[in-house]
This record gives C-alpha cells, structure tokens and sequence, in this order.
C-alpha cells in the first residue's frame, strides 16, 4: 500500500445533513475536493468544490473517480445499497481509500438490523468492503451514534421545543450514543490526512445522553415548564422501523 497522503477527495451526497460540513472540514484541512451529483441535480457546493455529475451507471462512475485519492460517501440510508456499485468503480478507478456512509450507530452488529432494518444495506456495505481489501481498496467507517446538535434542531432527539413537546424513552435514565456535527467532520478529515493504509472502524467524539439530563439542560436553555411530556417505551417500537416509523418526533420541525 502507498504511504503517499491523500490529497484528492470526492464526496457523494455532499448537499444533504452531513455532506456539507464534512466538505467544509475537507476543505479546511487543505484537501482537493470534488462533489459527485446525479445528472438531473441541481445542487450547488461551497466554492473551491468541483461538482462532478453522473447518472450513477458504472461507466460514469469510474470515469468521476479517475484521479481520486479518496472516496467518503454520505449518501442516505435508504440509497446505501447503491454503494456496491460505487465500491466496484472506485476499485477499478485505483481510489486507494473508501468512507462508506455510516455516520450512525455500530452497525457492524448483525443483531441490530432486528431492531432497525435499514440498516442491513449499510452492514452489507461494510462486508463487502472488506471482501475487497485484497483489491488495495482501504476504508473507514465512521461511528458517531446520533447527530445531536442536527437532531436538537429540528426535535428528533425527543425535545421539540417550538411544539414543547417532548418524548421520554424507557423512563429517560437509559443512555444512547450522540455526537456533534463538528466532531464528525473532524473525524472524518483526520482520517482522510493520517491514515493512508490499513482497514478501520472508529468512533467519532461519542458522549453518552440521558433524557433526564436533556431535560436539564432544556430548563436553562429556555426549554421551561408547561411541556407536554409522552413516555414510551422502546420495546414497543421495535418491528415498526421497517414499516418507516422510527421513533423520531419531528413535531413542528
């Protein structure tokens, strides 16, 4: 494996939640960036950005990578599944270091596609990431748990304070992963900058959130009292992230 650092980046999914800033940290940290877009977007990226477009047929994706160091995609979960496709052309195009869109919780866990089956295509993903490891092909999986400061924002964290309501999970005393927006995209630029061979997966700046300290933080941050308070339990949600309810309240987002 080449010890050359990585100096050519491209981004797919770079106008959705995590794609700009990780753009911004890219640029910041003094890479090339260039931003894949399907031919029919009209998205625009921060300037000093490439926009490269395809219509995601193979032919176009290898000709989009051809001169890429590195590949870091942010795609949505529920186009995740195209990423084979993707990994198969960056191989071919000689890209030497591969960012698949985790961005979430661990789902290098089988058992957690029980609980939400949309992630399967994201395991799958990292499986066959490493089913190609012989091809030179490097890659990392970023794991940060949820976007807090993105999920504060628009009430998917169970505080919505614009509707003042709030959803308390299990009681609120049982902890769950978050990082912020900004740790992500650091971490996603330390890696692109430090590490140029090898296999990994690593966390994002992860802090542990208990409803009840939200709830804390909410009374000095103008949260206050006459907030309507919905208890649920999550055992009771499970079976029904595969029917699209996931257990988010975006009530007045």
């Amino acid at each position: 494996m080449s010890s050359t650092p990585i100096k050519t980046v491209m981004v797919i999914g770079a106008s959705g939640s995590v794609g700009p800033p990780i753009v911004e940290a890219l640029l910041a940290s003094g890479f090339s960036v260039s931003a894949l877009t399907r031919t029919s977007s009209n998205s625009t990226c921060a300037a000093g950005v490439k926009v490269v477009k395809a219509d995601y047929s193979p032919d176009s994706l290898l000709e989009a990578f051809k001169g890429q160091d590195a590949v870091v995609s942010t795609i949505a979960t529920f186009s995740t599944q195209e990423q084979i496709k993707i990994i198969d052309a960056a191989i071919t195009a000689k890209v030497r270091r591969f960012l698949p869109s985790e961005f979430g919780i661990d789902t290098s866990d089988a058992k957690i596609m029980a609980v939400l089956p949309p992630a399967k295509s994201k395991y799958d993903t990292v499986q066959y990431l490493k089913s190609q490891e012989s091809t030179g092909l490097s890659w990392t999986a970023v794991i940060v748990g949820g976007f807090f400061d993105w999920a504060l924002a628009v009430g998917a964290i169970g505080m919505n304070a614009k509707a003042r309501h709030a959803t308390v999970y299990d009681g609120g005393d049982i902890p769950h992963e978050v990082t912020n927006l900004g740790h992500i995209v650091r971490a996603v630029a330390v890696r692109g900058e430090a590490v140029v061979a090898g296999v990994e997966a690593v966390g994002g700046q992860l802090d542990e959130l208990f409803a009840d300290g939200l709830f804390a933080w909410g009374d000095g941050n103008g949260f206050g009292a006459g907030v309507d308070v919905l208890d649920v339990e999550v055992a009771g949600l499970q079976g029904k992230a595969g029917e699209g309810e996931q257990g988010l309240d975006l009530r007045g987002a």
